[in-house]
């Protein structure tokens, strides 16, 4: 950001990182099904996002970097202008996004169309969606392997057809 210092930077980003840590916490805790934390990262970080300009921005720097306003972070002897204004703007995002996923989600899941069905989260979503695994450590056997011993060798073999070879002790 052009309007702060290097060193309000640093502030930001650890407060950032801590915010992401807590809240992440916080929807765990309350059992909330976000695996790819899509709320602290985003919604989190982007109200606090929103809020480090309105906290730390310098006159000097918006002066130097070609903004003509009269208003600066409150931490800068700004008031309260630049915050009232980032706040409106956060909850105007807020609503937005509300008003347009709250009825997409309530029909996708009146449809059955918000989650997958309990086997394929236990399988993955790869192999419903791809028709195979991703990775090969995924792989979900049946069936337990059968030990052969041939030669002084130890040959693993499943019934799914795969087969691994080892050195017998």
């Amino acid at each position: 950001c052009a309007v702060i210092h290097p060193y309000a930077a640093v502030v930001a980003g650890i407060v950032g990182g801590l915010l992401y840590i807590g809240s992440t916490m916080v929807i765990l805790r309350l059992g909330i099904d976000d695996p790819l934390e899509s709320f602290p990262i985003h919604g989190v970080g982007g109200i606090w996002g929103c809020l480090v300009p309105a906290l730390f921005s310098d006159p000097a720097l918006q002066a130097m970097n070609g903004y003509h306003v009269k208003s600066w972070g409150l931490f800068y002897r700004g008031g309260g202008l630049l915050l009232a204004c980032n706040c409106i703007a956060i909850l105007s995002a807020i609503s937005l996004t509300l008003a347009i996923f709250i009825p997409f989600f309530l029909i996708m899941n009146r449809l059955g169309l918000l989650r997958v069905s309990e086997e394929e989260e236990v399988i993955g979503t790869d192999f419903g969606g791809q028709g195979g695994y991703a990775y090969p450590e995924d792989v979900v056997q049946d069936e337990p392997e059968e030990e052969v011993v041939v030669d002084n060798h130890i040959l693993h073999e499943s019934h799914g057809g795969s087969t691994s070879l080892k050195l017998g002790e």
